[in-house]
């Protein structure tokens, strides 16, 4: 959370962590990592407009998360 001097929160900082356990049938190898994703949401003075920033935000670390999911999958396939 960050506030201003009125002591009002301004912004939040929205955080996801994803625990993968993958199981390679072909080599009977289990794959495990965590990827985090942090992003922030800003308040505003209308309820619905403080609503939609944290669903663009989450929209956001979703995008990264499956990026970084994908990325994470294919190399410890190479290693295989």
């Amino acid at each position: 959370k960050e506030k201003n001097i009125k002591n009002e929160i301004t912004k939040y900082n929205i955080s996801i962590t994803a625990k993968i356990e993958t199981n390679i049938i072909s080599s009977n190898n289990i794959v495990n990592f965590t990827v985090i994703e942090n992003a922030e949401s800003k308040v505003n003075n209308q309820y619905s407009k403080t609503i939609n920033n944290e669903k663009r935000a989450i929209d956001e670390i979703v995008n990264k998360l499956s990026i970084k999911i994908i990325d994470e999958l294919r190399l410890s396939l190479n290693d295989l």
